[in-house]
């Protein structure tokens, strides 16, 4: 997986296997897409992003709304 060009960490310094990366990875081939695909493509990385932050491994919410 490529650094993003704004990003001044190193590849390794992010891993290149972990739940967040994998979310971030449905970016990858946005500019390949039609523009009204990009709507629904930020919205599932989004989501998956907001279900790691809620503290699910795996991505999927927890059941408490992410509440502890």
């Amino acid at each position: 997986m490529s650094q993003h060009p704004s990003d001044p960490r190193p590849d390794s310094a992010l891993g290149t296997h972990t739940p967040e990366r994998d979310a971030l990875s449905g970016l990858d081939d946005l500019d390949e897409l039609p523009v009204a695909e990009h709507v629904a493509r930020f919205e599932a990385v989004h989501d998956a992003l907001r279900a790691r932050l809620a503290g699910e491994p795996g991505g999927k919410p927890r059941s408490d709304g992410g509440r502890a």
